[in-house]
């Protein structure tokens, strides 16, 4: 924490807005605020041991974390609002979209979406020598039309996604 009060409270400025980027989620906004009290208490302690004299006090403290710490806000919406699926093409991009209580068929479609297995069973097949082969939907650019695996590394794959 020797760098420039300016340089290290940018610093701090950018961990806490990514700080809030993750968790600011509806109904956490007293745990990041304290969050932010706490880094504020400790680059105090970390500037007061720079100097012999440690004039910092709270008033010129707060001063520095108006300037460069960012209260926190939720960038989340509630989980109602957030919690369907937005698809195009084939792959899933994120879950925006809201799915009203009285649609049946929108949540039946959603249900079918996330139980379906993690790949497609019409293209995995094992080899005469007992390996899995998984076909590509489509040939990469490289010409790869298929990956071979030997049945637990296959499975440990699996188990990953």
């Amino acid at each position: 924490m020797h760098a420039l009060v300016p340089t290290t409270g940018a610093w701090l400025g950018r961990v806490l807005q990514g700080h809030y980027q993750y968790y600011g989620v509806p109904g956490n906004s007293g745990s990041m605020a304290f969050n932010r009290d706490q880094v504020t208490r400790v680059w105090r302690q970390a500037l007061r041991r720079r100097s012999q004299k440690a004039k910092l006090t709270w008033d010129r403290m707060n001063r520095y974390a108006v300037r460069w710490l960012p209260h926190p806000k939720n960038c989340h919406p509630y989980p109602s609002q957030r919690l369907g699926v937005i698809t195009q093409g084939r792959s899933s991009l994120h879950a925006a979209t809201h799915i009203p209580a009285n649609d049946r068929a929108l949540r039946e479609r959603l249900c079918r979406y996330i139980s379906r297995p993690p790949l497609a069973q019409g293209r995995l097949s094992l080899t005469d020598e007992g390996q899995v082969l998984w076909k590509l939907r489509s040939p990469w650019r490289d010409g790869t039309k298929a990956f071979r695996f030997d049945p637990l590394v296959f499975i440990e794959r699996l188990v990953a996604i």
